[in-house]
C-alpha cells in the first residue's frame, strides 16, 4: 500500500466531511465489507468521476483505490463540501 497516498487520502475526507458534517472525520472507516455496499459506492465513485472526466483506472482490490471510490462516492452524494474542498487537497496536508 502506498502510505503517503493513503494518507492524503484521508486528510481530504476529513476536509469534505467537515464541511459536509461540521466535524472531520476518516472516511477509511466508511469502506464497505459487503459486496453490495462496495458496489453502490464504486457506482457513486464513477458518477462522480464521469462528472469531473477523470479517466484514470482504479483497482478496485487496492485499498488505496478503494479509499478513493469512498471519497468519490462521497464527492457524489455531498456536492457542496465537493465545491468547498478541492480534489487532491491531500497533497497540501500538513507534514507532508
Amino acid at each position: 500500500m502506498n502510505q503517503q497516498y493513503w494518507a492524503d487520502l484521508v486528510y481530504e475526507g476529513e476536509k469534505l466531511t467537515e464541511v459536509a458534517e461540521g466535524v472531520p472525520r476518516d472516511l477509511s472507516e466508511d469502506i464497505s465489507r459487503s459486496e453490495a455496499g462496495r458496489a453502490q459506492t464504486r457506482r457513486d465513485a464513477e458518477r462522480y468521476r464521469a462528472l469531473v472526466n477523470d479517466t484514470r483506472p482504479r483497482d478496485p482490490n487496492r485499498q488505496e483505490h478503494q479509499l478513493q471510490d469512498v471519497i468519490d462516492a462521497y464527492r457524489w452524494n455531498h456536492r457542496e463540501a465537493a465545491r468547498e474542498v478541492r480534489h487532491g487537497i491531500g497533497f497540501t496536508r500538513p507534514g507532508r
